[in-house]
């Protein structure tokens, strides 16, 4: 691993623990990922696994994995333990740290995952007979629910991203230097100047049964996935592909209520999705005790709310300064 990776780091022992615990996956702990159908994620306990933390300390769970299989997490965990230990991802020392939104951590989870991905296909190659580990996760990616597409996602489209920035495992680092700061970057191959994302600002004001809470940013990526889950993938694809900027706001009172709202890059973007987030509305407020609507806000700016069937709430504002009334 050291001389695939050009690099002197000596990996720590490997500690054999049962993981199975661990592999749960649940974004549906945040409620509005469950009103949007993004439920809980479970894995096969007889696959392998492993993780790695920040330190540098490696644990592998072999489960009932061949030795190829085994073999493959570990190199996995050993390209994260370099990442750590060769200060491979600025980020991690960094004086100044931005809010960590859904995107940003989307993003960075795919930047490491989709490194050890890369090196881990290169290592199998070279040594292995064993498919590629990239090919598995884009098999599970493409069969996933919303939650398992969400998860297998930072593999699947980091290892892509990757294996577009460098041509050897030796030079991964460099995959760090100008990195993505949002998922549309990731996607599409982009650095933090060339699709910076566009200026927002969404602000609530609420009556007296409502307050305003916690405001996020879901990304690109996550937006795509959101929609695949009621519409066609292409469909989805397309209509999240002009993903400006977003902001979720949440709004509490006796229930919970959300208004997303998604800046495109331009009027035509937002032409598409306007349609698209209204058949996702559609079906999805068939299947879940919640009343959805659209609103388009401006030119560049469409708005879904979420919330219980009395939900009085309006949003106006321009391209880049939303309001969201609740009553």
């Amino acid at each position: 691993m050291q001389s695939l990776l050009g690099t002197d780091v000596e990996p720590r022992p490997v500690e054999v623990r049962n993981l199975t615990e661990r592999r749960g996956y649940d974004p549906s702990r945040y409620e509005f990922f469950r009103l949007l159908g993004v439920g809980n994620a479970s894995f096969d306990a007889d696959r392998p696994g492993g993780t790695t933390t920040t330190g540098g300390a490696v644990f592998v769970h072999p489960a009932n994995g061949t030795p190829a299989r085994v073999e493959q997490v570990l190199v996995h965990e050993f390209v994260h333990a370099t990442q750590f230990n060769a200060n491979m991802l600025p980020w991690l020392d960094a004086l100044d740290r931005p809010r960590l939104t859904n995107d940003l951590l989307q993003t960075r989870l795919a930047l490491v995952e989709g490194g050890a991905v890369y090196v881990t296909d290169a290592y199998t190659e070279r040594y292995l007979d064993a498919p590629a580990q990239s090919e598995r996760v884009a098999e599970r990616y493409a069969d996933g629910d919303p939650a398992e597409r969400l998860f297998y996602a930072r593999y699947y489209f980091g290892s892509r991203y990757v294996a577009a920035q460098v041509d050897d495992p030796s030079e991964l680092e460099r995959a760090y230097d100008d990195y993505p700061r949002t998922t549309e970057q990731l996607l599409h191959n982009l650095t933090p100047g060339e699709e910076p994302a566009r200026n927002l600002s969404v602000a609530a004001e609420t009556g007296d049964e409502w307050r305003e809470g916690e405001n996020d940013t879901l990304g690109e990526l996550t937006a795509r996935i959101v929609l695949q889950s009621e519409l066609n993938d292409t469909v989805a694809r397309e209509a999240a592909a002009g993903w400006g900027a977003d902001e979720v706001v949440g709004m509490a009172g006796d229930e919970q209520a959300y208004a997303w709202v998604l800046r495109m890059d331009d009027a035509a973007e937002a032409d598409e999705l306007e349609p698209a987030l209204t058949a996702f509305a559609d079906e999805r407020g068939d299947e879940v005790d919640a009343a959805f609507a659209v609103e388009r806000v401006a030119d560049e700016t469409v708005a879904l709310t979420v919330g219980p069937e009395s939900l009085d709430a309006t949003v106006t504002g321009d391209d880049g300064n939303v309001t969201v009334t609740v009553e």
